[in-house]
Parts: C-alpha cells; sequence; structure tokens
C-alpha cells in the first residue's frame, strides 16, 4: 500500500515482512457505466489505484493481515461522488483478496464483489484460473474450456452475474474459452470464442466476463494476474463497425464504396444513396485494411474524390466522415476524408460529448460550450467576454470526449469573431454519449447556415 496510508511500508509489495501475518488485495474496475475510480482504504487514498477505468485491475497488494474499509469514489463530470462503494473487508494471514467494483449504477446490480482465496504457489507447468461473471448485460450462461479444436461437452459451469467458479489448476497450454448462452452446449448458441489461447505455466488468473461496450460479442474476458499487467480478450469473430457520415458540402446525393484495399474498379457501392448530414453504419467488417470511397451517387468507384484507408480493428466502432465543399460554381473543390475512433460506453453519472470541425467554410473556430442557466449570450461571446471551450479548433480536428455534468447547455461557435452556429437548450442526460459534427451550410440540402449533425452514439 502507499506509504503513509497504512503505516505498513515495510509490507507493501514483494518485500519480506519477517514474522508478522501478511494478507494480499487487489480492486478490479468491472462496473460498466461507472465513470473512472479512486480507491481509499481507512480513510487514505492508495496511490496505485487513482483514476482507475474500467476494464482494468489492480496488482496484489502486501498488507498485514487485518481488517480494512475499503471505499470507492467515482470520479463524476460533477465531482466526486465518495463511497459508491464502501465495504470492510477481514483480510486473514495468507489469504488473497479481490474486490470487484461490479454492476451498474444505473439500477440496484451495482455493488462490490469479494472473491477470498488461499494463497498458495502455482507449479510452474501449470496453470489455476478462477472464472467470475461480471458482465451485468449477460444473463446465465455457461462456460466451456477446451483444447482448441474440442467439443462443448461439460462446462466448466454454468452461472449467472455475481457468480463466480472455483479455482481450477490445469496443465499449462494451448485451450480454447467458450460462452454459450444458458446450459447450452450447441456450437449455434456460442456467443463468445476466444479461439486458441495459451495458459502460461505458473500463472493464477482471475477471468472475469465483462460487458463489451463495442461491437461484436456480449462480452469481452479481462484477465487478471495480480501482476498489473492485465489483458483483454475479445471474440475471434468480433468485426468492427463503421457509421459513415456524409457532411460534404456541395456533393448532393452521395454513394459510398468500401472494403478491404485495394478496391476494385468494378466496386459496387455499400451505400447507394446517402444525403448531405446523414449517417449510416455498416456493421461486422473484418479486421482489415479498408479503403473507404465517396463520391456523387451514379458516378462510380472511380470518380469518388473523397478516398480513406485505414486498419479497422476488431471490435471497434469508427466514425468516417466524407467533408469538406465542392462549389457549385466550378471553384476548386476541397473534399477531404475523416476517421475517428468511438468509445460508445455510457457512463451513469455523465453525459459525454465530442466534437468533429468538419464546416471547412468557416475555418478555424472557437467553440463555446455553457450551462443554459448562465445565460451566457452571443454578444458576450462576440466581445470576447467568455473563454472558449475549445480554442482555435481547426477544420478536421476530432477532440476526445468531453464529460459534463447531465444538464441543457447551449453550444456556440465562433468563426471570424463573429457566431456562425447557436444552438440553444441542448438537454444531454446522464449516460449519453453524443458527437457533435460541425457542417457547412448547403442549399441544395436546405440548410442555409452553418450547423452540426448530432450523432446518438
Amino acid at each position: 500500500m502507499a506509504a503513509g496510508v497504512l503505516g505498513l511500508a515495510a509490507c507493501g509489495g514483494s518485500s519480506s515482512s519477517g514474522s508478522r501475518p501478511t494478507a494480499d488485495i487487489r480492486v478490479v474496475h468491472a462496473a460498466t457505466d461507472a465513470p473512472d475510480v479512486n480507491v481509499r482504504v481507512n480513510g487514505g487514498a492508495v496511490s496505485s489505484l487513482q483514476n482507475v477505468p474500467f476494464g482494468s485491475g489492480s496488482e496484489f497488494l502486501r498488507v498485514r493481515a487485518d481488517r480494512y474499509d475499503v471505499d470507492v469514489d467515482a470520479l463524476a463530470a460533477a465531482g466526486v461522488l465518495e463511497g459508491v462503494i464502501s465495504e470492510s473487508v477481514a483480510l486473514e494471514r495468507n489469504t488473497q483478496t479481490t474486490v470487484i467494483a461490479a454492476g451498474l449504477l444505473a439500477d440496484e446490480s451495482f455493488g462490490p464483489q469479494v472473491i477470498v482465496n488461499e494463497r498458495a504457489s502455482v507449479p510452474a507447468d501449470s496453470t489455476r484460473v478462477q472464472v467470475v461473471h461480471a458482465a451485468p448485460g449477460a444473463p446465465e450462461v455457461s462456460v466451456f474450456v477446451t483444447a482448441p479444436d474440442g467439443m462443448l461437452d461439460m462446462p466448466l459451469t454454468t452461472f449467472s452475474f455475481y457468480d463466480n467458479t472455483e479455482q481450477v489448476t490445469v496443465p499449462a497450454g494451448e485451450y480454447r474459452i467458450r460462452i454459450t448462452a444458458g446450459s447450452s452446449n450447441a456450437e449455434d448458441d456460442v456467443v463468445f470464442d476466444s479461439g486458441a489461447v495459451t495458459l502460461p505455466g505458473g500463472a493464477d488468473l482471475l477471468v472475469l466476463a465483462l460487458d463489451n461496450t463495442g461491437p461484436g460479442a456480449p462480452v469481452d474476458l479481462l484477465v487478471s494476474t495480480g501482476a498489473g499487467n492485465d489483458f483483454v480478450l475479445r471474440d475471434v469473430n468480433n468485426g468492427a463497425s463503421l457509421r459513415a457520415v456524409h457532411a460534404a458540402s456541395g456533393v448532393g446525393t452521395a454513394e459510398i464504396f468500401a472494403g478491404p484495399a485495394p478496391l476494385a474498379g468494378d466496386a459496387t457501392p455499400v451505400v447507394e444513396m446517402i444525403e448531405f448530414a446523414q449517417d449510416l453504419t455498416l456493421d461486422g467488417l473484418t479486421s482489415d485494411e479498408y479503403e473507404l470511397r465517396i463520391g456523387v451517387a451514379g458516378q462510380g468507384v472511380d470518380a469518388a474524390p473523397i478516398v480513406a484507408t485505414a486498419l479497422l480493428e476488431a471490435g471497434t466502432a469508427y466514425t468516417a466522415l466524407a467533408a469538406g465543399d465542392l462549389p457549385a460554381d466550378m471553384g476548386e473543390p476541397n473534399l477531404f476524408a475523416l476517421l475517428a475512433e468511438d468509445d460508445r460506453r455510457s457512463v451513469a453519472t455523465d453525459a459525454r460529448v465530442r466534437a468533429i470541425h468538419a464546416a471547412s467554410l468557416a475555418g478555424t473556430v472557437d467553440v463555446f460550450v455553457t450551462p443554459s442557466a448562465e445565460a451566457v449570450t452571443v454578444n458576450q461571446i462576440e466581445m470576447g467576454e467568455v473563454m472558449p471551450t475549445l480554442p482555435e479548433f481547426e477544420v478536421g480536428d476530432i477532440t476526445p470526449y468531453l464529460a459534463l455534468p447531465p444538464g441543457t447547455y447551449d453550444v456556440r461557435v465562433r468563426a471570424g469573431g463573429s457566431v456562425a452556429i447557436d444552438v440553444e437548450a441542448i438537454e444531454i442526460n446522464g449516460g449519453s454519449v453524443t458527437t457533435l459534427v460541425a457542417r457547412n451550410a448547403d442549399l441544395e440540402a436546405g440548410l442555409e447556415d452553418f450547423g452540426f449533425i448530432v450523432l446518438a452514439d
């Protein structure tokens, strides 16, 4: 533990503690819709357990065997929510205790899941595995651990949320982890397939089924090693998801081509017609280098002026934008593509907002996001009396997701000293994830002014 928190600096980490009885403790953040968390022990902050994100766990911390008060604080946008989990834990001699923050803040499933095991070494030719159901979005499931080409026969366990198996020691080597819905052992009911994975000798692994907040299988597997080098196993059949957004003014009705690079000259469009300010999502794309082409509907792949390539990662969602402007007066076209990797995990305490600047005709702008209750006026913004939330926001910029307290906000964009976009009283709720795409005007589409394309992630 951090020096000064427990007064046990001599007992920390792997150092010898002489004859004093010791125990091990670790914390895992498995609460799907919770923000980052801090952990306190006996009222003091643990330095290695600050700003812990969802889907991660600590190493085992060695402390004197005793009873400890463990508090988990949620780092909400509106401020720290202290003690969202408060648990008094008795750490017995030579035990290893895992405290899991599990469930959903949005309902009554949120709370601590405490697992206690005896501290014991693992033979060099074996692996010890314990499986935990920490995915509130998944019903009762069966877990099968077989040889890579093994049949689904007897499950390791059939369990529900908050359940866990006992520790099981198996020979080190290659295995395959599959999960089916309910008590089924039918291949058609497999909802997660790890493919061949190696369980190393001497390893002591806690495997947690977590809600998958991206595309693909309903769960991921977080493998906690107890040494601080946790990793995630994803379904080998996961695909990528690509949301295409038409923000290229002057193009009119567009068509979209997408596929493994390079696209063939006779490729057919995956989207035959999409209008300005619309979006469409393509799911189940293979993990590969993709080529994306966007052009005027009906003109074919070779005539598409907007071209982008990207390596798509399985289980990841992306937003691809056709941006820029095609002048109606035969002026010089300025068309380009933007690609953003999405993080669509809902956080119950926060409204998460991201901005993408595709309004090429506006140039570099300042963006103001202010609570409506503050009654900031357009005149104050134009007179420079208010500091921008996003200063010098350049064309093509993509912000990180900003966490805001739920509420009603005014969003303004200042270009050249004047407010070019003025959207008042946008209500954003806790748990919402929103992408705001600043776009050009497009007279053909009936949009006379700059504005936003609002994407509900």
